[in-house]
């Protein structure tokens, strides 16, 4: 009981100032979700950090060759281009572009239960059980929901 008094205390305090500050009243704050949301924007970055280049190269017999999961600095691919022109081939460029790949939306309690017991073979009351032991030890958000938020 303390913990909601305490959450709503200073949710609706940080709330108010955040309204206060950027004009914004649809921006929120809270004891539990402030923190969250700052280790979330670090593992963000973190993985915007390490985000790899996928090479498609397809050959004159239409042969693809396909080359991912490297880091490249901005020098090396050119590097290796020349180390490959110096052995007599050709490379032209036909095509570049970029692709951003989103990550699926949240799970609901439906199709938690569905991946789950399809990928771990188990049962819905384990997941269940396993899910809410999650939830107590703060590893994940409220799990019995229907809305992916």
């Amino acid at each position: 009981r303390g913990s909601r008094i305490e959450d709503r205390w200073i949710g609706f305090s940080l709330s108010k100032k955040l309204w206060q500050e950027f004009g914004m009243k649809w921006l929120s704050a809270g004891r539990v979700q402030t923190p969250v949301l700052g280790w979330v924007i670090e593992r963000y970055n973190e993985s915007r950090a390490s985000i790899r280049p996928i090479f498609r190269i397809v050959l004159e017999n239409d042969y693809i060759l396909v080359v991912e999961n490297i880091k490249l600095d901005s020098k090396k691919p050119i590097e290796i281009a020349e180390e490959i022109r110096e052995q007599g081939i050709e490379i032209t460029i036909k095509e570049r572009k970029e692709r951003t790949i989103n990550p699926p939306p949240p799970f609901t309690t439906d199709t938690m239960l569905r991946e789950a017991s399809q990928r771990l073979r188990i049962g819905v009351d384990r997941i269940m059980r396993l899910a809410q032991e999650l939830f107590g030890l703060g590893l994940i958000t409220y799990h019995r929901t229907e809305v992916p938020r």
